[in-house]
């Protein structure tokens, strides 16, 4: 059964406004908004949130959990309640009450109160319940709606700016300013994700805001366990959005580029900081670890896509034959080992939406090693890892009910075309850029010992030395040298090898532009 509590009963609401008119109020009573759930099944579902949204939403204090508990004995946000409620209805694979709300209902009690103004009082609350709204799946048809993450996403961030989350501001209350900048920063993260995932340009430009960094302090009235892992969180993210920038409007300036290099070096040594085991030990035992944590491994997924995409970009506008990333693609096979964990341990169910994007950047780079036969061999676990990754993620329970495979789809047309190049025997001797020794600095916390990929690129690569040294085709060797003492990926290779470029670059451009410059054209659309 489900328990009633009167609109009137919140005092707070009637200090600030007039109750609700008879129309309002009737069309909240129709869409049972101010129902709740049964104990059992509230505490089932905010311990969903707590557990797999909260680490990097947190947007709870104390004083939300407090009020959540006693929801049906004191007045609280019933807007930021149902959110909640929402939120874990569509993470949990079934609801553990039928007579209980189904997400459908949950998400209407939610656009009733919102929409109704009733809820209104506190604009913090109201940014609040449009984070925890726009970070699980809700329409997975692929068509643009007012019931889409960037809806959700461009109503907190409006608000935002209206109620001054973008600047610094010095309260007597240390708690408001906390979670203010908390806020701040889960929406800078959110928009850098989603301009990724959609393709657009993001909202906020961070030069507008003079908000600070995040801090230890900051956490000492939230929710979550290890602040360190929202911070992360945060820097891969606003990074990843860089990178879309550079490639949306197709310029990357020699500064910027060198700070989201030296942004990624600093990314690893945190990564590596956080995930040392407590007794120490060497990659093994740093990748044991972190195989047993599962927000770990998301952060890794996540800077793994941030090294795949940043050493793909490199050269992207370059005009020279194309050339392999040994790190994107070295980034996207380590990728494809934690997405199988993931599988294996049935936590697919749990990941964001942006995880469709990570999945398909790495199946798309390891897609370029097609006209390399021994090396397109190594990688087929890897591919069809990634492809069940991503056929999983789609198939995920929506709260719209709906599930598609619009991405296998798009993957599966795009390894059509990549497939229609013809393998050549010429193409094995190698056409890599030699970031070798960028590939090892940058994914040192992981054990490369283990991955067959990295056994057989290092192969090639010493092949590769030792032919631009004795070669009369190639680049002298003091330039070669110099590139790779500035950890240049200019590609090394003989006249024979340029031909080879030339003739599959017409097959692969299509897949290497739409991997990285279409992703909601060639996801959302199948291609």
């Amino acid at each position: 059964m489900t328990t009633d509590i009167a609109f009137n009963n919140d005092p707070n609401y009637a200090a600030h406004h007039s109750p609700p008119s008879d129309q309002q109020d009737a069309t909240l009573q129709l869409w049972q908004s101010f129902n709740i759930p049964p104990r059992p099944v509230r505490q089932h579902l905010t311990n969903l949130f707590l557990e797999y949204c909260n680490p990097w939403l947190p947007v709870l204090e104390q004083t939300d959990l407090a009020s959540l508990a006693r929801i049906g004995q004191q007045p609280g946000s019933m807007l930021l309640a149902q959110a909640i409620w929402f939120a874990g209805s569509c993470i949990s694979p079934l609801p553990i009450d039928p007579s209980s709300a189904t997400s459908a209902q949950f998400y209407a009690r939610v656009k009733a109160l919102l929409w109704s103004g009733s809820q209104i009082k506190n604009l913090l609350v109201v940014v609040k319940a449009a984070l925890v709204m726009q970070c699980v799946h809700w329409d997975d048809t692929g068509q643009v709606s007012i019931d889409d993450h960037p809806f959700w996403l461009n109503m907190a961030i409006t608000l935002a700016f209206r109620i001054g989350l973008n600047r610094e501001v010095v309260l007597s209350d240390s708690a408001s300013s906390s979670i203010r900048r908390r806020l701040w920063w889960i929406m800078v993260a959110q928009d850098s994700l989603q301009a990724l995932a959609y393709d657009r340009p993001r909202i906020i430009h961070i030069d507008d805001s003079d908000v600070q960094e995040l801090r230890e302090a900051d956490f000492v009235e939230s929710t979550i366990d290890d602040w360190e892992d929202f911070a992360l969180f945060v820097d891969i993210a606003k990074l990843l959005g860089d990178l879309c920038q550079c490639q949306r409007r197709r310029y990357m300036s020699h500064s910027c580029r060198s700070s989201i290099e030296n942004s990624i070096h600093i990314l690893h040594s945190r990564l590596c900081q956080h995930e040392e085991p407590a007794n120490g030990g060497g990659p093994e035992e740093v990748t044991a670890s972190t195989d047993q944590d599962f927000n770990a491994r998301q952060l890794k997924v996540a800077y793994l896509t941030t090294l795949t995409l940043f050493s793909s970009f490199r050269d992207n506008f370059s005009g020279t034959p194309k050339s392999i990333s040994v790190t994107a693609t070295i980034a996207a096979s380590l990728s494809a080992s934690i997405f199988r964990t993931f599988l294996e341990h049935d936590e697919i169910q749990y990941l964001a939406p942006i995880f469709t994007i990570h999945a398909f950047t790495s199946a798309m780079a390891l897609l370029s090693l097609w006209p390399y036969p021994n090396l397109w061999d190594a990688v087929q676990l890897d591919v069809q890892i990634l492809r069940q990754a991503l056929s999983s993620l789609s198939m995920r329970r929506g709260c719209s009910g709906s599930a598609n495979n619009e991405a296998v789809e798009a993957l599966d047309n795009v390894l059509s075309r990549v497939q229609s190049a013809q393998q050549s025997p010429d193409a094995d001797k190698i056409l890599f850029a030699s970031d070798r020794d960028v590939c090892q600095k940058v994914l040192s916390q992981n054990d490369l010992n283990s991955c067959r990929l990295w056994k057989l690129i290092g192969t090639q690569l010493d092949k590769q030395k030792l032919h631009a040294l004795d070669s009369r085709e190639t680049i002298n060797p003091s330039s070669m040298a110099e590139g790779l003492n500035n950890n240049d990926t200019t590609p090394f290779h003989c006249s024979c090898h340029a031909r080879t470029a030339q003739r599959l670059e017409s097959n692969l451009h299509a897949h290497e532009s739409f991997a990285y410059e279409r992703f909601e054209h060639w996801i959302l659309h199948g291609g």
